[in-house]
């Protein structure tokens, strides 16, 4: 999960270089904002788990401590009514992203979509 969270955090960083460069070459991009904006919020989804499951791919007697604190961070935060997503147009030339609270119910797919 962790390298997902990786892999998807490194395409949003350079949504900026990749828009430069369509334009430049004008060349059609080949996601729209739409696509961009899922990317982030399952971005900040992702963020929220990646600690948790580090810290169970990784547990010793040292830190067995640490899982249930992890564990009601995490539960916390998925069961907010905003999470921090990653602030694409004002991430700047260092690599911790600013982020922004966005509320969950303007997410761009709700589970009550996919379902029916």
């Amino acid at each position: 999960m962790n390298s997902y969270h990786g892999l998807l955090r490194s395409s949003i960083r350079i949504k900026k270089s990749l828009a430069l460069y369509f334009a430049t070459r004008q060349i059609r991009p080949f996601l729209d904002e739409g696509d961009w904006k899922f990317a982030v919020e399952m971005e900040a989804i992702l963020s929220v788990g990646k600690d948790l499951v580090v810290m169970a791919q990784t547990e010793t007697k040292l830190n067995a401590a640490y899982g249930p604190v992890l564990r009601k961070d995490a539960h916390k935060k998925y069961t907010a009514e905003t999470m921090m997503v990653i602030d694409v147009d004002n991430w700047k030339n260092t690599t911790r992203a600013s982020r922004i609270p966005v509320d969950v119910n303007t997410f761009f797919l709700k589970m009550e979509d996919s379902v029916g």
